[in-house]
């Protein structure tokens, strides 16, 4: 979240949360967007992930089907 605040200082440095809700981005945690009105953050999606046994179960964001999950090598 560092690199979208530095980013919201250089756009509007007297205003970033002015920057912040006009700005729609993807960062390595996936999309970043805030509600114009609110201010909450939308457009971001978690999947929260346990390895046991070299099994994955997926523990949040149902959402998302477990087959779109990468897999690791």
């Amino acid at each position: 979240m560092a690199l979208v605040a530095t980013r919201c200082l250089e756009l509007e440095p007297r205003d970033p949360l002015w920057a912040a809700r006009r700005l729609r981005t993807s960062t390595f945690f996936g999309a970043f967007e805030l509600d114009p009105e609110s201010g909450l953050q939308r457009g971001h999606r978690l999947a929260v992930i346990r390895w046991k046994r070299r099994r994955r179960r997926l523990l949040a964001g149902a959402e998302w089907p477990p087959a779109s999950l990468l897999t690791p090598a």
